[in-house]
């Protein structure tokens, strides 16, 4: 057999093959998403899950806060696809809404922990510069390969959406407007309280935070703020929830006022630490602000070496949210989760 017929046999059965295939706009609706379902779940097994060289399973590790809420965020997502193909039109709204928030972090912090990557890498031999290449690559390819899968999945259901959430996500990803996130569970906020970000709020009672909650703007202003602190973000909205827990402080401390010698040792030892240990102390902004000077003359500011620094502050995190966790019985716990 020549190659002209080879070649045109082979013409023959692709042309045989595309009248075969079904277009989209034949298969059902329940069909379309099933597809994007499958799409969502493949992406998520192949870039997030995946336990080959999985980069953004190797920032989490080295603590970088945008790889692992990207994580969770897939994972809360693809724990929905349910929703999304036997659930109702507002289930698929607020889908599509997640895809938009979780893609416009996406563009908001990829060149911001691509330059981080850069430079934290110690480069001492060519091997390190090849890995360091190989690192900056699978990132960024496994944020493509997301973005792309989102943006075929956002092609099959936008159709099965309302109007004013499509227009919604697009403003979102144009930043017009800010992600609008879900509202927190009382889990979620609950795991923040016991953390030393919650501290440098004021939030780090439960009777404060209880009391927080019961406004729903202050409420929505804490959304915002835990989703910024787990982001590696500031929380522009920040200053104001500590001016209002520092209101609400103020207010139970009037109506129980606190004798020193009449409350326990423990809670008295914290009441004098936190006149004599500046929150600020422990800033992001004073904390790269040490490391900076540590690099830039480790002579002058021997004491300040940047690994050490942030050792420090992994461990005084770690230490606080055991004091935390200690210092409220499973009672007082399950008091609180009910009111809030």
């Amino acid at each position: 057999m020549t190659i002209g017929r080879l070649d045109r046999l082979a013409s023959l059965f692709e042309a045989k093959l595309q009248s075969l295939a079904v277009h989209p706009s034949f298969l059902t609706k329940e069909s379309q998403l099933k597809d994007a379902a499958k799409k969502i779940e493949d992406c998520y097994k192949a870039r997030v899950i995946s336990k080959k060289y999985n980069t953004l399973r190797i920032l989490e590790g080295f603590g970088d806060l945008f790889s692992k809420s990207l994580i969770e965020d897939m994972g809360s997502l693809v724990s929905s696809l349910d929703k999304l193909v036997k659930g109702t039109d507002k289930d698929r709204d607020l889908f599509l809404l997640e895809m938009a928030n979780i893609k416009s972090d996406i563009i908001n912090n990829r060149d911001r922990v691509k330059q981080e990557i850069m430079d934290s890498w110690e480069i001492n031999r060519e091997s390190d510069r090849n890995r360091l290449k190989q690192m900056v690559y699978t990132f960024l390819e496994a944020l493509a390969y997301i973005e792309r899968i989102f943006k075929e999945v956002t092609e099959i259901i936008e159709k099965y959406c309302s109007p004013a959430f499509v227009e919604l996500t697009h403003k979102i990803l144009s930043g017009k407007i800010e992600p609008v996130r879900k509202a927190l569970n009382k889990d979620q906020i609950l795991t923040f309280s016991r953390t030393f970000y919650a501290k440098k709020y004021g939030i780090d009672s439960l009777d404060i935070l209880e009391r927080l909650l019961r406004s729903p703007a202050i409420r929505e202003k804490l959304t915002t703020v835990i989703n910024a602190v787990n982001r590696g973000k500031i929380p522009k909205d920040g200053p104001a929830i500590l001016e209002e827990a520092q209101k609400i402080a103020e207010q139970i401390g009037k109506e129980t006022p606190n004798i020193v010698h009449e409350i326990p040792e423990e809670d008295a030892q914290e009441a004098f630490k936190a006149k004599l240990d500046p929150a600020e102390q422990w800033s992001h902004e004073m904390n790269e602000q040490k490391k900076y000077k540590a690099k830039e003359n480790a002579e002058e500011f021997p004491g300040l070496n940047p690994e050490v620094l942030d050792k420090n502050v992994e461990k005084r995190d770690k230490e606080w949210e055991e004091r935390m966790m200690s210092k409220y019985n499973s009672a007082s716990l399950y008091k609180f989760l009910r009111k809030v």
